[in-house]
């Protein structure tokens, strides 16, 4: 093209790629004085009704979503010769199909699976279909602070089914070798279990290096999708756990409802069998073959630069236990104090197990949790009360306009404050909770069964609730605590009075 700035700012330097929908770039942004990757769509794509919705939708999925695990969108516009413009985060790394193709062990291509399932779960709950998920699409980054993180790329194609479909009817949409047999049909109102579709057709290549559905041209391609006719899996590879077995076939069922519903219930699926179902000690082999291939004992997407100590081994036991999902913007902050050189009190064991590959659909025991937040608000945050209320705050601010966005009833605080039974059982396994909100607009919280909670958390859980309150668009009128396990009472009790704006 010739035109090398953009937007009187964006400065293109060479071509990164090129697709279906136009051409993406390397740039530099000159206000901001950083690299960014630019989007150009096809001169053409005005010509299709569809094209601006499109890429509006593509513009505003991230930021909607909420979810460090998707690329990161800066700026989008129409430039003066009627282009479309997507300025976004230029990434380095390497593809999973790029993983692939280098025979990479099972397990870590199994680990990058699981890593683009929770940023597709945040899609799914924000009301997304992703449409084409495929290994292009699942993008291990190098970040600059020595972690390897996944994203998930492309939204352009995209269904957001709260605003309806885009999508004429008969239009396949998607890459024929990992859309689901609706999708193949008619893309126009397909829901979250296409998308589980596609990653079980990654599973698939993922264990045996082939495509279930692959022949020798499209055409019988989606034939032997419409018929749902593949292979099974443990046919053309011995060795691998059950559990992924079943899973695979589930994913590949030709009947949507077979499926995991969506990214966050196969994610539950998968993650054990990514934890532990594949031991050092067993091997894959291809039937009819040879030769073996072992899989290595484990696989993480983590930091580049070795721990301090060896990683201790902690298993969480049945007990008061936490989700990872509850633990990593606490290990993102003080990981973010460690690099500004800020002195913690951390062991070496402590330093190793914070450099570890946190999986958020992972249950930890609820004392690494306490030990975390416990750890910043001693030392990070201010170490009063208020300074817990905060972190509760930032926390919800956090997690119910991301990954957990659906809790938030925007207009409706009473439905919103109801949801803290379902967002405390995505976080920790013990503990019964209550919520009764009365027609005054006072709610009433309470949560019992277990035996501890730390002063921290009681606290954090109020400014939870506060925030709550203020993400569903009401005003707090007053919050307090009114008996807690620290006062030496058996219940954590809080009471919230808002008015709705």
């Amino acid at each position: 093209m010739a035109a090398r700035v953009l937007g009187e700012r964006y400065e293109l330097q060479h071509e990164i790629g090129k697709g279906g929908m136009g051409t993406v770039f390397a740039a530099h942004d000159r206000v901001e004085d950083r690299p960014c990757a630019i989007k150009v769509l096809r001169e053409d794509a005005a010509l299709d009704p569809d094209s601006e919705a499109r890429f509006q939708r593509e513009a505003r999925a991230p930021e909607r979503i909420g979810h460090p695990g998707l690329c990161e969108v800066y700026d989008a516009f129409v430039d003066d010769d009627g282009r479309m413009v997507l300025v976004m985060e230029l990434l380095h790394g390497t593809s999973l199909k790029a993983i692939m193709a280098r025979g990479a062990p099972l397990q870590e291509k199994l680990a990058v699976l699981l890593g683009a399932l929770d940023p597709l779960a945040a899609a799914h709950a924000a009301g997304f279909v992703h449409r084409d998920m495929k290994p292009d699409n699942v993008f291990v980054t190098d970040g600059s602070d020595g972690e390897r993180r996944v994203k998930i790329l492309d939204f352009g194609i995209a269904r957001d089914t709260a605003s309806g479909a885009l999508t004429r009817t008969g239009v396949i949409v998607g890459s024929a070798h990992y859309i689901s047999p609706e999708q193949a049909h008619s893309a126009r109102n397909v829901e979250t279990s296409a998308d589980v579709f596609s990653i079980g057709v990654m599973l698939y290549e993922a264990a045996t290096g082939e495509l279930p559905f692959g022949a020798e041209s499209a055409l019988k391609t989606l034939t032997n999708l419409a018929a749902g006719r593949f292979t099974p899996i443990d046919q053309l590879v011995g060795g691998l756990p059950r559990a992924l077995v079943d899973l695979v076939h589930e994913c590949l069922a030709l009947q949507p409802g077979a499926r995991p519903q969506d990214a966050a219930a196969l994610r539950d699926r998968l993650a054990p069998i990514v934890d532990g179902s594949l031991p050092a000690a067993s091997r894959a082999s291809r039937v009819g073959a040879g030769d073996t291939t072992a899989l290595a004992s484990e696989v993480r997407v983590a930091p580049s630069r070795p721990p301090a100590a060896p990683p201790p081994v902690e298993r969480a036991t049945p007990g008061r236990r936490a989700r990872g999902t509850s633990m990593i913007s606490t290990i993102r902050a003080v990981k973010t104090a460690l690099r500004q050189g800020i002195e913690l009190p951390l062991t070496d064991e402590d330093r190793a197990w914070l450099h570890q590959r946190v999986l958020v659909s992972t249950w930890y025991p609820y004392e690494r949790f306490e030990w975390l937040i416990e750890l910043v608000h001693e030392h990070l945050a201010g170490r009063t009360d208020g300074a817990a209320v905060w972190m509760g705050a930032v926390a919800a601010r956090e997690l119910l306009t991301g990954v957990h966005s659906s809790f938030i009833h925007e207009g409706d605080v009473a439905r919103s404050m109801r949801s803290l039974p379902n967002t405390w059982s995505r976080y920790f396994d013990f503990g019964e909770v209550h919520v009764d909100v009365t027609e005054d607009d006072v709610a009433h919280t309470s949560i019992e069964g277990y035996e501890f909670i730390s002063p921290v958390h009681e606290r954090m859980l109020l400014g939870w609730l506060e925030e709550t309150v203020r993400l569903a668009g009401g005003e707090v009128i007053e919050s307090m605590i009114t008996s807690a396990p620290s006062m030496g009472d058996a219940v954590l009790a809080i009471r919230i009075g808002y008015r709705t704006l």
